[in-house]
C-alpha cells in the first residue's frame, strides 16, 4: 500500500482497517461500530490510537457519557482495551485504545423471520393480527 503522504482524496488524512466480522455482528450496536471504525482510522496500520475524548465527541457528535457507553461496549466485547495515557510532564492525560486484533467474535445467529413468528402472540385476535401482518409485509 502507498505511503500516507502519497495518498489523496478521502485517504489523505489517514485510514484504518475494520474487520467485516465486526460490522456484520448484530450484537454490537451501530454507534459502537462507529466508535470502533473511528479508533481504527486513528490506529492506521498499528493497533493503538489515542484521540482525545473531546475531539472524538465533536467528530462523532456524541456526548462524553454516550461515548463512554460505546467504548465500554467495545471493551466488554473484548474488541478494544483502554488504558490511561499520561505525558511525561503530566500536562495532559487521555486514553490509549488498543484494538485487539486477535479478539474472537461469536458469529451472529441469523433467525429466519416469517409472518407467523413476527406476530405478537398476545394480540392474536383477527383484526389486530391482519393489521400487523399488513404493516410488516410493507417492510420487505
Amino acid at each position: 500500500m502507498e505511503e500516507i503522504d502519497k495518498l489523496s482524496g478521502i485517504y489523505k488524512n489517514g485510514y484504518g482497517y475494520v474487520a467485516k466480522s465486526i460490522m456484520k455482528n448484530r450484537n454490537i450496536s451501530i454507534k459502537a461500530k462507529a466508535v470502533y471504525a473511528y479508533l481504527a482510522s486513528y490506529a492506521g496500520k498499528k493497533s493503538t490510537a489515542y484521540p482525545p475524548i473531546k475531539l472524538m465527541c465533536q467528530d462523532l457528535r456524541v456526548t462524553p457519557s454516550s461515548l463512554n457507553k460505546y467504548i465500554n461496549e467495545l471493551v466488554n466485547c473484548g474488541l478494544i482495551s483502554k488504558t490511561k495515557n499520561r505525558s511525561d510532564d503530566m500536562r495532559f492525560e487521555n486514553n490509549l485504545y488498543t484494538i485487539n486484533q486477535d479478539a474472537i467474535i461469536d458469529e451472529p445467529s441469523y433467525k429466519i423471520f416469517t409472518m407467523e413468528n413476527m406476530v405478537d402472540e398476545k394480540n392474536i385476535d383477527g383484526k389486530n393480527h391482519r393489521r400487523k401482518n399488513r404493516r410488516r409485509k410493507n417492510i420487505y
